[in-house]
């Protein structure tokens, strides 16, 4: 089974199956789930209303056929916010096996940001996505519940900072 986190973005909850969108306000703190789904000009839009500035930090698809912010059509971006906030999204396993996972960050927009790899809360992978940066997760066991999430953190003011993210999981 393959788990593709652009084809099955937004949801209309979330989380959306085994997926969470959400921001942290730092580094390894819990993930606090983004509780607004809005559909922009650009596309569906995950963020926090109450932790919000300048639309950020979110995760959105760009369902255009134009690049807005440096994003490319059918790609899912993380946002990280401007106050140092990461944009997250979480696959949990939904049963107990063996999980593989494929991760690249995309330079995007015109802000550096830093693109992390979490498994089960341990990081193992943190680059500056401007050299667009794929990580492999070899065959993991996972118990029903464990996580593999990619975070997005700025290096800078959080501005300019979409990161286009493709996270494929497969159950092995």
């Amino acid at each position: 089974m393959t788990f593709d986190m652009s084809a099955d973005f937004p949801g209309v909850a979330n989380p959306n199956g085994p997926w969470t969108y959400g921001w942290a306000p730092t580094l390894g703190l819990p993930l606090l789930s983004y509780p607004t789904l809005v559909t922009t000009a650009d596309g569906p839009n995950w963020h926090d209303p109450a932790n919000n500035n300048l639309g950020t930090p979110s995760v959105w698809k760009n369902t255009t056929d134009s690049l807005p912010y440096g994003v490319p059509p059918g790609f899912v971006a993380l946002h990280p916010g401007q106050a140092g906030e990461y944009s997250v999204v979480r696959f949990t396993a939904p049963v107990a096996g063996s999980y593989a996972a494929s991760i690249q960050f995309l330079s995007g927009d015109s802000g550096e940001t830093e693109g992390v790899v979490r498994v089960d809360g341990v990081t193992v992978f943190s680059q500056v996505t401007t050299a667009n940066p794929t990580h492999v997760v070899q065959p993991t066991p996972l118990p029903v519940g464990a996580t593999i999430e990619a975070w997005v953190g700025p290096f800078g003011d959080g501005g300019s900072d979409n990161t286009p993210v493709v996270l494929v999981i497969t159950a092995l």
